[in-house]
């Protein structure tokens, strides 16, 4: 075992407590403790990495390497063991007991693990899903997979799951898998309105594109960054060819796209058009007196610099502030009297280190939070 305190430039080895010299899968639990997977042994450290102690386990004597460890958002350890199945702990590594029902394959490769707890499991006969709700079973989930060999698994910010296979290459999981390769098979949507270079003076957007053959689902993506380096919103998996998008953004150029999606895999995506929503956006037929609200900073994630809009539905004495996730307050972006409107302040990140924050927005009336986070 090794570790780094200064970003991977150096490492020291920290084997105090460790028989095995094979190690073959990490997981951090939310209390800082450390799980290290070895052959047929899992081993627990409170302090770091300095020191090592082997948790008793209930695994099959020869139940093999250790392939994988995950921990879910209820705290709770998961260990994939090669010959054995999946073994749970919810008290720390105490006690484990067995995950198996409907579990029909022998090797588990990968463990991935969503924020609301579910778990998919890579696995030689492909891949498995069970639920955080008692008793649940293990489903088979790999509809489109052409390989039964799973080898890796991970899941990306936006919920999708990505599969590595050995002889298939990689399938990327929409409703079902599909070939995640960059030449998709479908034709890219072509898209019809609100027209490319549009200026809108209404928060009540509508997309709209043409459908493409084949296609049995579409989804849109919504960026303030013609690179789409940082997501404002992505739609859920569409039947129709519009998409209806409310935004608190004024004053700024929205860039949007779609790709459709089907049994022959996914389209590239469709050409970037931008859409310029106007500086006096928020009086009009559908909504003339918008409500109090703290938009979505823009971008986040970010590093240095973002962007945090907030309307007000009437006269107030406001204060915007960040605070860290102790709710400690961290500085206050602009505190002073309003008029009703919309504004924006600019967050500089100079003095702040890397992490989730929270910015509030404090009226005489009402406090409204949103989460950013800072990148380094």
């Amino acid at each position: 075992m090794f570790r780094s305190t200064d970003n991977g430039i150096t490492w020291d080895q920290l084997n105090a407590g460790i028989k095995n010299q094979s190690i073959f899968s990490l997981a951090v639990h939310q209390n800082g403790d450390i799980y290290a997977g070895s052959q047929n042994i899992i081993y627990k450290s409170t302090d770091i990495g300095l020191t090592w102690q082997q948790l008793t386990t209930n695994f099959p004597k020869g139940a093999g390497n250790i392939s994988s460890l995950v921990v879910n958002t209820q705290g709770n350890i998961i260990a994939g063991v090669d010959n054995a199945g999946v073994f749970w702990s919810t008290d720390n590594g105490a006690t484990w007991s067995l995950k198996a029902l409907g579990l029909n394959a022998t090797k588990i490769n990968a463990l991935v693990s969503t924020p609301s707890g579910k778990v998919f499991a890579a696995t030689n006969n492909g891949i498995f899903f069970l639920d955080i709700i008692p008793n649940a079973n293990w489903i088979k989930f790999d509809q489109g997979v052409t390989a039964k060999n799973v080898l890796s698994l991970c899941r990306d910010q936006l919920g999708r799951l990505f599969a590595g296979t050995d002889v298939s290459g990689v399938f990327s999981s929409i409703q079902t898998f599909n070939v995640a390769h960059p030449n998709g098979s479908l034709p890219a949507p072509l898209l019809a309105s609100p027209p490319d270079g549009n200026t809108n003076s209404l928060i009540n957007l509508k997309f709209a594109w043409h459908p493409v053959p084949g296609a049995q689902t579409y989804q849109v993506t919504i960026s303030h960054s013609s690179d789409f380096s940082t997501v404002e919103k992505m739609s859920d998996y569409l039947t129709d060819t519009t998409f209806s998008y409310i935004t608190n953004d004024f004053n700024m150029t929205l860039f949007w796209r779609v790709q459709a999606i089907g049994d022959g895999g996914v389209s590239l995506f469709s050409d970037i058009w931008n859409l310029r929503i106007a500086s006096d956006v928020g009086v009009n037929e559908t909504n003339p007196n918008p409500a109090t609200s703290l938009g979505t900073n823009y971008p986040n994630p970010f590093s240095s610099t973002t962007i945090i809009p907030f309307t007000l539905n009437e006269p107030s004495f406001v204060t915007l502030e960040v605070l860290d996730e102790l709710g400690r307050n961290c500085s206050v972006l602009t505190t002073g009297s309003y008029d009703a409107g919309h504004y924006t302040e600019k967050f500089n990140t100079d003095n702040f280190s890397a992490g989730m924050y929270f910015v509030r927005l404090r009226t005489s009336k009402q406090s409204l939070i949103k989460t950013i986070q800072i990148l380094k």
